[in-house]
């Protein structure tokens, strides 16, 4: 699966569980349904059952056995805060990596080591699906990526990045970037 094609099928397969109805925000009881937002965390969930459709229905269409890893590589350096954000696509035997996954809540905090830690892995594509807010701007972190990865990547190796601003309710208002 090349990551253009995984980036838009990503995007509609968001919205698609966000319009089913499946997933429902965990903080609702605010508003009602029709105002109801997702939480960050929320997002996070949303964005791993749909890494997990794409991948199953991929593997259905095309007759292939992709798999998907979650926290790979977890106990080498630089070490993550944990939890399930991270995810690997990868042969089912796990020897080839060929899309690797970091959801950010806080890039503000992290995205340094963010970069760092998908630098360690061997993926064909590195993507950071991550917020901007008010006061750490699409621009700023744009500018903060192309620093990180000319730190931490190889030469001519390329960072993928979903963007929003971080009170989004939809999967199309992600943007998709490539930095160098």
């Amino acid at each position: 699966m090349q990551i253009q094609q995984f980036v838009n099928l990503f995007k509609n397969k968001v919205d698609e569980l966000v319009d089913s109805g499946i997933i429902v925000p965990s903080k609702r009881e605010r508003y009602t349904p029709k105002e109801w937002l997702y939480d960050l965390g929320d997002w996070t969930f949303l964005f791993n059952c749909a890494t997990f459709d794409l991948v199953k229905e991929h593997n259905q269409r095309n007759k292939t056995n992709l798999a998907i890893c979650a926290e790979p590589e977890v106990n080498r350096t630089p070490t993550g805060r944990g939890g399930y954000s991270d995810l690997l696509i990868c042969s089912a035997d796990g020897n080839q990596e060929f899309i690797a996954i970091e959801h950010e809540n806080s890039p503000h905090k992290r995205l340094s080591k963010t970069v760092a830690k998908l630098s360690n892995l061997k993926a064909n594509a590195k993507l950071i699906i991550t917020y901007y807010f008010d006061d750490y701007t699409e621009d700023q972190i744009v500018t903060d990526l192309k620093i990180y990865v000319k730190r931490y990547f190889h030469e001519n190796e390329v960072l993928h990045l979903l963007i929003a601003k971080c009170d989004t309710d939809d999967g199309k208002d992600y943007e998709y970037l490539s930095i160098r």
